[in-house]
């Protein structure tokens, strides 16, 4: 029998964090082992896995490491004596058959490919067939073991937003191809940080907050520089320079420290300073008001 350990990565959001770990209880077929990495989190997350999930593998990280480096410490843990990691992010609820077809899909395709990991469809995924993943999220992805080794840990210098593609692009060099798996479901259940923006006839998704924007366009910066990948460089570039369009013509509260730090983050990003930045510090910065375009 395959072991799998599920590894989730959580920051104050107990409720939802809460509601996963039911939907895991209830799977056909369950993981044989849980860990949850606790980002230092202050709304009760700890005396609630402990009180009511005792069982679970419990990591409670000194301070806020961002998903990088919760991902990172969790499927370090989960390395040992597991065939399959499974990583969730906090807020997904799924179906009780999510893991199963997962499991299921993964068999079925390693037999004609180097497989490094397959990933659960949403519930309006186009597909009803398995389709090629170039860039695997950790959200409901289901990677083997022996690929995580070769490829090493996420890296927790990025803190917040890229590890991910990041690591699609490191299993890409080694070879390893990443599937959908469309009959296993996962759902999202939170808008994590982005608003949505209209400019004529275009609507954009973009992320409100300075210090989203900061380590997404740090991050994708430094990556595609790493790999070489200039064409998705240059678009990352031009993608900056349209979201801080917006930010001009935007009649609200907050526009200059938006496109400071769209900016900071492409310079950090070009000079390869990573880490977490006190200056776009999550637990020290407020949402700024949401935008209007006039």
């Amino acid at each position: 029998m395959n072991n799998v350990a599920a590894v989730i990565v959580s920051y104050n959001n107990s409720a939802m964090l809460q509601s996963l770990l039911g939907d895991i209880a209830s799977q056909n077929r369950p993981p044989d082992r849980i860990i949850v990495v606790d980002n230092a989190s202050s709304d009760g997350t700890q005396e609630a896995i402990k009180t009511q999930f005792p069982d679970i593998d419990y990591i409670r990280m000194p301070e806020n490491t961002g998903s990088a480096g919760g991902y990172h410490h969790g499927m370090k843990a989960a390395l040992e004596k597991s065939q399959y990691i499974w990583t969730l992010d906090d807020d997904v609820r799924l179906y009780p058959d999510t893991l199963e077809e997962l499991l299921k899909g993964f068999e079925s395709l390693k037999r004609c490919c180097k497989l490094g990991a397959v990933r659960s469809a949403g519930a309006t995924h186009p597909e009803d067939h398995p389709t090629r993943l170039h860039i695997i999220s950790w959200r409901g992805a289901l990677f083997s073991t022996e690929a995580v080794s070769e490829v090493s840990l996420p890296l927790p210098e990025y803190f917040l937003y890229g590890e991910d593609l990041d690591f699609s692009l490191r299993l890409a060099r080694k070879g390893y191809h990443c599937f959908w798996i469309p009959t296993s479901h996962c759902v999202e259940n939170r808008n994590k940080g982005k608003i949505e923006t209209r400019l004529f006839s275009h609507v954009n998704k973009i992320y409100s907050s300075p210090f989203r924007l900061y380590y997404a366009f740090r991050n994708q910066t430094a990556i595609y520089l790493k790999f070489g990948a200039f064409v998705s460089f240059c678009r990352t570039l031009l993608y900056g320079l349209k979201v801080i369009s917006f930010c001009l013509i935007a009649r609200c509260e907050g526009k200059s420290e938006r496109i400071r730090a769209i900016l900071m983050g492409i310079s950090d990003g070009l000079g390869g300073r990573l880490g977490k930045n006190p200056l776009y510090d999550p637990e020290k910065e407020l949402e700024v008001p949401d935008w209007k375009i006039t």
